[in-house]
């Protein structure tokens, strides 16, 4: 063999090895991750399925309405029912952790306007953590009892309910950017300062649908204005038909009947809503299809 293609062919093997040892030897780089300390886990979450799928109210609880009620007498007729000498509210924790656990990790609860799941016992700690929302705010309420009322407190990131404050729920689709929550995750959430006022808004989400259900459940149980609430009754009716009940809405009114004895009308029947407030005016009859 010619020299100079033997020695050409030792020096390439010769090369091969030593590129072969080389890598084996080559200590490992830390991912620039490794050593920084990790975030609580806050999985985001889509509406989850929860059983049971049906309302458990007891088949004589809404015996005294008929078909023939509207407005303002079906309001008065509502308000008797649920609002009885037998409701039981409770600011605990554990009442929230009930109703808001989530079906897919029983030790998680869900929050309303982040739509994350977080640890239960991942209470608030600065901006991280979860509190309790009231989706009527707690500053115009009047009530006592309102203000510790499960249908209307929502387990909720504590930045992001730092961030809704008491401002009014209005359609914010068209504006930019999302709240972040405490954990520095970017939610549906809007918040945006509208001819003057600042608005909040959760976002297309089932989340309109939940707090818009519980604005009109507080307008029978405590009297309340749903304008204080939201820019106008129409929005409010829109959002309660626009993202219907769910599963966890029926979910969190059966656990909340549980332990608070009383449940939210516009749950178990949606229908009530168009019925009650469907002819304030031409925006509200637009909203039911009158």
């Amino acid at each position: 063999m010619n020299k100079k293609i033997k020695f050409s062919i030792l020096s390439a093997v010769a090369m091969l090895l030593l590129s072969g040892c080389g890598n084996a030897n080559n200590p490992t780089v830390p991912s620039e991750t490794t050593d920084v300390p990790t975030q609580p886990t806050v999985q985001p979450t889509t509406q989850p399925t929860v059983q049971p799928t049906t309302s458990q109210s007891p088949a004589d609880y809404y015996a005294s309405i008929n078909d023939s009620m509207s407005g303002s007498t079906l309001q008065s007729a509502l308000k008797s029912i649920i609002n009885n000498t037998g409701v039981s509210v409770s600011y605990s924790w554990s009442r929230f952790e009930a109703c808001d656990q989530d079906p897919n990790k029983s030790s998680n609860v869900l929050m309303v306007y982040a739509r994350t799941s977080v640890p239960k016992s991942s209470h608030v700690s600065g901006n991280t953590g979860w509190n309790r929302e009231h989706s009527f705010p707690q500053s115009k309420m009047e009530s006592a009892q309102a203000k510790s009322d499960n249908h209307i407190i929502f387990a909720s990131d504590n930045k992001v309910n730092g961030a809704r404050s008491n401002y009014r729920l209005g359609d914010l689709s068209n504006k930019s950017p999302n709240i972040k929550d405490g954990y520095g995750n970017s939610t549906p959430c809007k918040l945006y300062d509208k001819g003057g006022e600042k608005i909040f808004d959760p976002g297309d989400t089932p989340a309109r649908g939940e707090v818009a259900r519980a604005t009109l459940y507080s307008a029978v149980m405590y009297d309340y204005i749903i304008t204080e609430n939201f820019e106008s009754i129409a929005l409010c009716l829109q959002w309660a038909l626009s993202y219907p009940v769910a599963n966890r809405d029926i979910y969190r009114n059966n656990t909340v009947y549980k332990y608070q004895r009383n449940r939210n009308p516009f749950v178990d029947h949606p229908e009530y809503a168009c019925r009650i407030w469907g002819s304030t005016n031409s925006a509200t009859r637009a909203a039911c299809g009158y």
